[in-house]
């Protein structure tokens, strides 16, 4: 019976997920709620609860309240771990700590492989598992998010690239979507008008699809 809780706790969590890309913020929050009020999800478990948590509560712009949030990772699973600390990077963004979200986005790249910002040109590309791709994608994601900050587009460019060609191993064309939705913002900000239109064309094309 214990394992059988744990187990619908633990798909709960995905069920949270689920009615957050629905745009279903109020119930997300409250399953996740539940869920880590229960006690008895693993420590992997744990830390992606968690986290989900943070990131609805960033969807609402409950800033503080996302910043309480327990998004330690040492002892989950490596998957749940990049998660985690993608969030991270996300939080300490959201109330300015660029610094801290810096070291966190340089851990995560650490933690994905040698190889996070892409293969050599003319080089092998590299054979991931499922996680480790998945793993590739956050870390990718974070440090654009933490380039995006500090203004340096040049910068941001690059990686985006980096990040295009990991979402095509990985097989995760919407993760680059919302990075590109970003992308337009900085554009935006930067009065780069003809690359923000770029963008933006690309969008509504995805929209479209």
């Amino acid at each position: 019976e214990g394992k059988d809780e744990h187990l619908s706790l633990a798909a709960r969590v995905w069920q949270a997920a689920a009615r957050t890309d629905a745009g279903h913020l109020a119930p997300a929050e409250s399953i996740c709620r539940a869920v880590l009020a229960a006690g008895v999800l693993n420590s992997g478990e744990r830390a992606r609860a968690e986290a989900k948590l943070a990131g609805i509560l960033l969807w609402q712009g409950r800033i503080d309240d996302a910043s309480q949030r327990d998004l330690s990772s040492a002892e989950a699973a490596h998957e749940s771990t990049a998660y985690v600390m993608a969030m991270a990077v996300r939080v300490a963004l959201a109330v300015g700590d660029v610094f801290t979200a810096g070291q966190r986005a340089r851990e995560l790249l650490d933690l994905a492989g040698p190889c996070a910002s892409g293969p050599p040109e003319g080089g092998p590309d590299v054979d991931d598992g499922p996680h480790q791709a998945l793993a590739r994608v956050l870390a990718l994601s974070a440090h654009v998010r933490v380039l995006m900050a500090t203004g340096d587009i040049t910068s941001v460019e690059q990686r985006m690239q980096h990040l295009q060609h990991a979402t095509q191993r990985a097989r995760l064309p919407l993760r680059l979507t919302r990075m590109r939705l970003l992308l337009h913002d900085v554009y935006r900000r930067a009065g780069r008008q003809q690359e923000a239109m770029r963008e933006l064309s690309y969008l509504r094309r995805v929209q479209m699809a």
